[in-house]
């Protein structure tokens, strides 16, 4: 989702990205509809950092039985805050400045940790350690998804 996000030239998506904040839902899910509308016939679609909000779970669970699609896995790739802040100051994008990484941790905690608990208690919940190198957590995903 936020490679979606940032190769959007609407000025709303970037000044809001900019601050460390969630894009609103309206948008997010236009972005996503559009993104699994355009992957070929039988891709398999992921969902990369979306939703992030209750109301975004709400609208992807209307839209994903018209697009034939389900919901098999959610990946909660699990890391410490001091871990999240250090991987996020190395990343050197535009929107990665100290403020914007305190409230996006901030934003995580309050409004994506209950969407983590909402498909937890649906049983499709996949709890990674996040704290090894990009090839461990890769490993572990592909272990869940059979490859």
């Amino acid at each position: 989702m936020g490679e979606l996000l940032r190769q959007s030239r609407d000025r709303e998506v970037i000044e809001v990205t900019n601050r460390g904040e969630l894009v609103n839902d309206r948008l997010t899910t236009e972005i996503i509809i559009g993104a699994i509308n355009r992957l070929a016939p039988g891709q398999k679609p992921m969902l990369d950092g979306y939703p992030r909000r209750i109301n975004q779970v709400t609208q992807l669970e209307l839209i994903m039985p018209k697009l034939n699609r389900q919901i098999k896995h959610v990946f909660y790739i699990k890391v410490s805050v001091a871990t999240a802040e250090r991987r996020l100051s190395h990343r050197h994008r535009p929107d990665d400045v100290a403020k914007a990484i305190k409230r996006r941790i901030e934003v995580f905690e309050t409004e994506t940790l209950p969407v983590v608990e909402y498909y937890r208690r649906a049983g499709v919940v996949r709890e990674i350690d996040g704290e090894g190198s990009p090839g461990e957590v890769t490993k572990q995903i592909e272990a869940v998804l059979g490859y």
